[in-house]
């Protein structure tokens, strides 16, 4: 009785594995951990039952990288996909990583060197998106009577809430940009609106678009010309590469708002935006590009930066 009673050692193992939101273990890297990685013995025990067979890792720069678990005699292994977070991300022997554990499907992972205990500072700075095979897709210049321009402001953000909640983060970024000025943003904004054509939609980016939450809404108008209910891909191309964004729909108010990457991390529009190193008040131009052959909307992005000068934001711990 003792042994189970509130205090006892037995009672805090089960608050911690069954009520802790966030559970944590160490990996230090020797042998073969470039084919796989091993999870501790005492961690799969305890959540084997809960864990998917795809997890996603997310590395100190807010990427993702979708990794399958497999057993392999009484050992539960990263396995397939963790082959290129160690390439990316310049994995050397006895590297030591501290993962964290939402209780969802996703580990963050955070990176340390050995010959110094501290972090691995270039962790933060891995760049990643998912390239989609380009195509020769003929882009319809036909010019459209109406231009929308959006400042898209917070009216959704109750109805989105639901939706939201199922995607827990724990990292928001931090601007390492110069300040900027007023006259700055505006000559930005007016650049874009000269560039766009009369079926482009130009968007303000807001902190929520490129620091936190990484929701991009576009509206009822434009999206009925050129996206229906039933689409749950666009692709964003910008020169020769393409990012496969998911979608999810989101009634307010009467209309509809089409919403980027609510849902799924990897196809998301945060590694869009992390990977260009997008801003405040940054402007993005999206112009109709036709279909592919899978029938997947297209979209052309043009990047309009208040600071030509490229820095990446800092992601801070939440």
């Amino acid at each position: 009785m003792e042994e189970t009673s509130k205090g006892s050692k037995k009672w805090q193992e089960d608050i911690y594995w069954n009520h802790f939101h966030c559970i944590h273990f160490i990996s230090h890297l020797y042998g073969d951990f470039q084919k796989h990685l091993a999870i501790p013995r005492k961690f799969a025990c305890k959540l084997k039952k809960k864990l998917p067979e795809s997890v996603v890792l997310r590395g100190p720069g807010g990427f993702m990288w979708n990794v399958r678990l497999s057993m392999e005699g009484d050992t539960l292994y990263f396995n397939d996909g963790w082959q290129d977070f160690v390439i990316d991300h310049s994995l050397q022997e006895n590297d030591t990583l501290l993962f964290e554990y939402n209780r969802e499907s996703r580990f963050d992972v955070f990176l340390f060197e050995q010959s110094s205990s501290c972090e691995i500072e270039s962790s933060y700075f891995v760049k990643r998106c998912l390239d989609v095979d380009a195509t020769d897709e003929s882009r319809d210049q036909t010019k459209r009577k109406n231009r929308e321009v959006i400042q898209i402001d917070d009216d959704a953000e109750k109805e989105q809430k639901t939706a939201r909640n199922k995607r827990v983060s724990y990292v928001r970024y931090l601007s390492n940009r110069r300040p900027v000025t007023k006259e700055e943003k505006d000559t930005t904004l007016q650049q874009a609106r000269a560039a766009a054509n009369p079926d482009s939609v130009v968007v303000v980016l807001q902190p929520k678009h490129v620091y936190v939450k990484f929701t991009m809404g576009f509206s009822h108008k434009w999206m009925g010309k050129h996206i229906s209910s039933d689409d749950k891909f666009l692709i964003l191309r910008m020169m020769e590469k393409m990012w496969r964004i998911s979608l999810t729909h989101v009634q307010i108010l009467d209309s509809w708002m089409l919403i980027f990457g609510l849902e799924n991390f990897e196809l998301g529009w945060e590694n869009f935006a992390l990977g260009n190193y997008l801003e405040e008040s940054d402007v993005c131009v999206f112009n109709p590009a036709g279909r592919n052959k899978d029938g997947i909307f297209m979209a052309d992005v043009s990047i309009f930066r208040v600071v030509e000068e490229v820095v990446a934001p800092i992601g801070v711990k939440s």
